[in-house]
């Protein structure tokens, strides 16, 4: 229901988890979860970035808490490498709606110099997932899937045939997977100084979990189950071998996270920097080829920064408030 407008008098509510929801003209629209324990006083206050701050595509979380990491019996966690349960508060951020996508990261290699863009490509040229640039113009995407191999041109559907659903996409639209740690962050540096997403970086292990489950302790985006229908993970194609690949970038549009994040729960691993060293890298989210219980919000699991593989993509968060270019 509808609150009021700020400044709001003292409501009193029962415990749980709720989502406030502000607005204000000329303002972006800003989704707040919280829990509230029994006989607790909390007072929230949320800043409202102008509407064209934030960039298309991303999503501003304004500062707050979360409940960080699980409450299941130390064996699970162990397995899992989830910390124990706590309370983490976070300051405010930008995060993707989408992981990035082909589409996206060509963006990227074409805006670089032809020198530039070859050295980009032969450096990636043993990836699962290898673009080459075609002489007659476009792309093409040779992708390893486990045995089955696709090579896909500009323009040219990926069709999955052990599939009935989901069989027939476009490959520009699948998040992009088999770059390294390197080829990311230079991405992001691009998109940094490019002006699209200024402050553009690895999400960090709060943020990325704040941002896929909310305030509370749920398991997955949308609740305490994750069904083969809600995500990609193993399941979802029955697990024929011809079937298993990446999903186009908002497949699942009935599960979002409470703040409005795709693909959380499956489809490619995302990395986000440890929240305990800043040199490693952890993988969140879940995939195509793994259980949902790999997929859980709390789930993580440490990779080399050299890994190349098809389960393996990214989404970009930003710092806020952005910072102030060079001069």
């Amino acid at each position: 229901g509808t609150l009021g407008s700020t400044p709001l008098p003292t409501q009193t509510l029962a415990r749980g988890s709720y989502r406030l929801r502000f607005e204000m003209p000329g303002r972006v629209t800003v989704g707040y979860p919280v829990t509230l324990g029994r006989g607790e006083s909390l007072a929230v206050t949320v800043a409202l970035p102008p509407t064209d701050s934030v960039p298309d595509g991303f999503i501003y979380v304004p500062a707050g808490r979360f409940v960080y990491g699980s409450r299941e019996i130390e064996s699970i966690r162990g397995f899992l490498r989830a910390e124990p349960a706590h309370t983490v508060t976070t300051g405010p951020y930008l995060i993707a709606r989408h992981e990035v996508t082909y589409a996206e990261y060509i963006e990227y290699l074409a805006a670089q110099s032809p020198e530039q863009r070859g050295a980009l490509l032969k450096a990636a040229a043993a990836s699962p997932a290898q673009l080459q640039e075609r002489p007659e113009g476009g792309w093409r995407l040779i992708l390893t899937v486990g045995a089955q191999v696709y090579t896909l041109d500009s323009g040219s559907p990926l069709i999955y045939e052990g599939r009935k659903q989901r069989a027939r996409v476009a490959w520009e639209r699948l998040p992009v997977s088999g770059i390294d740690s390197a080829e990311a962050q230079a991405y992001m540096a691009w998109l940094d100084r490019s002006g699209r997403t200024p402050g553009a970086r690895y999400c960090d292990e709060h943020e990325w979990e704040r941002a896929a489950r909310g305030a509370d302790e749920r398991l997955f985006a949308g609740g305490e189950v994750l069904y083969p229908t809600d995500a990609n993970i193993d399941d979802t194609y029955g697990k024929v071998a011809a079937g298993f690949g990446p999903d186009p970038v908002g497949s699942y549009p009935h599960v979002v996270s409470p703040f409005g994040l795709f693909d959380t729960d499956g489809n490619v691993y995302e990395p986000a920097v440890s929240s305990h060293r800043a040199d490693v890298l952890m993988v969140r989210g879940g995939a195509y080829f793994y259980s949902a219980i790999q997929a859980r919000t709390t789930a993580r699991f440490d990779v080399p920064a050299s890994l190349r593989d098809t389960t393996l993509g990214l989404r970009v968060c930003a710092t806020w408030p952005p910072p102030v270019a060079a001069k």
